[in-house]
């Protein structure tokens, strides 16, 4: 599974099918199958499989995946997209947002970090740093629109960031009204920063 947007899908999927590799979708995902299926079956070794991903993708990815009963789960060097571990009573988990980890009751434990691996077996989980980039990017619609805000993305409560974001918009250029209403339901934060 995938959460994320490559910005060179065309380019990689050209240049396997170009090797004789067929295709049956046209999702990013079945790109990062491709190059992780390939350098397993040649090097038998899950972290060099996701050292070549890291090389090789460019744009936005959260990955996980299980292979003989082992799950693995890593995230773009630049952390664009969130990421997070959590433990219930049954073991850990992997969750695109903190709140999933509450809705099964568990305890969210920390952001995966830009670049990292997680492996979780039946011996509890091993987290490797795989690549590490000079900067971190993060997907403004997170904050904006996807994210619930009572999500925590990289160690900071999305409604606090949408907040903020209010107060800036307000030192921006206030403007003289009786209200701020806010639209959609995502837009209350900002509206009472706004205010």
């Amino acid at each position: 599974a995938h959460n994320g947007n490559l910005v060179n899908t065309k380019e990689l999927r050209g240049e396997y099918e170009q090797s004789g590799q067929i295709f049956t979708t046209t999702t990013d995902t079945e790109v990062i199958a491709r190059i992780l299926i390939d350098e397993i079956s040649g090097s038998g070794n899950v972290e060099d499989a996701v050292h070549m991903c890291m090389r090789r993708l460019q744009g936005s990815y959260s990955v996980v995946m299980m292979i003989d009963g082992v799950l693995y789960a890593f995230r773009d060097p630049l952390g664009i997209k969130p990421f997070c571990i959590g433990k219930t009573e049954q073991g850990y988990m992997v969750a695109s947002e903190s709140v999933a980890v509450d809705a099964l009751d568990g305890t969210f434990l920390r952001d995966i970090k830009p670049g990292e691996l997680v492996r979780i077996d039946t011996t509890g989980i091993r987290c490797t740093q795989i690549a590490v980039a000079g900067t971190h990017a993060h997907c403004i619609f997170e904050y904006i629109y996807f994210s619930r805000a009572d999500s925590i993305i990289d160690g900071v409560l999305v409604y606090d960031v949408r907040r903020t974001i209010g107060g800036k918009l307000y030192e921006e250029g206030p403007v003289s009204a009786d209200a701020v209403s806010p639209v959609p339901d995502s837009g209350v934060a900002y509206a009472i920063g706004y205010a």
